[in-house]
């Protein structure tokens, strides 16, 4: 399925791997617990903390319970909790997040972008089915970025991402490229399990790095292009 598609480029994961799993039977009540950790967590060699998993079967109403935490030092940088029910193949998780590190974001936007760097923070209801995840909530970037793959040019921000659904919106976002030019970014990206995203955005600015890119990228079309006035950005990709 569609979910699958993620897992298969390898992933530059690091850490160590511990934990159990079990089945119990209480006077004839079946119960499967499971509980993973992944000690000194990193991703692109970029330090995401210590993780658990912790699974637990809810025989009277027939879901998996899970709850997932991430530690980085003294700080819970991510706390989730929810289930998901195997009979209606749906999942309903709230996540809670304080400057977790943004790039753990390749691993499921695998196209057009790359680079994600910076913290966000905030709260996210996940949700659907895994061949349809769906998001509710915001969360804010704290010196996030990343690139823009086809023209090599990187942006920054801190600012708010709102998310509903399967759409991101992007409301009147200040970002500003290494030169340290700023304009500001509108729109939405739709998407389908991260994937045959269409775009839907615009920028403004006085003066913004539009194009990066050197021969090695694209031999008859390479170059620096500094750009002011409006672009729209649309699409599927």
């Amino acid at each position: 399925g569609k979910f699958s598609n993620y897992f298969q480029k390898e992933l530059p994961l690091k850490g160590i791997l511990n934990g159990s799993a079990g089945l119990v039977d209480f006077y004839g009540k079946r119960i499967l617990f499971s509980n993973f950790n992944i000690d000194d967590f990193s991703f692109k060699n970029r330090e995401i903390g210590d993780i658990t998993l912790t699974n637990q079967w809810d025989t009277d109403e027939s879901i998996l319970n899970s709850e997932l935490k991430a530690n980085s030092g003294n700080r819970q940088s991510l706390y989730a909790r929810g289930y998901y029910d195997p009979v209606k193949n749906e999942f309903n998780y709230d996540a809670n997040f304080d400057k977790f590190s943004l790039v753990i974001l390749e691993t499921l936007i695998r196209k057009n972008f790359s680079n994600f760097h910076g913290e966000s923070s905030g709260n996210l209801k996940i949700y659907g089915r895994p061949d349809k995840i769906l998001m509710d909530g915001k969360l804010e970037g704290l010196n996030a970025g990343l690139t823009v793959d086809y023209v090599k040019v990187s942006y920054h921000f801190t600012d708010s991402v709102r998310f509903s659904g399967d759409t991101i919106h992007f409301d009147n976002i200040n970002f500003s490229d290494i030169a340290g030019n700023r304009g500001i970014f509108n729109g939405t990206i739709v998407h389908d399990n991260f994937q045959n995203m269409i775009y839907n955005l615009s920028v403004t600015s006085n003066k913004i790095t539009a194009i990066n890119t050197t021969a090695g990228n694209n031999p008859r079309f390479y170059g620096q292009v500094i750009a002011n006035g409006r672009l729209n950005i649309t699409g599927r990709g």
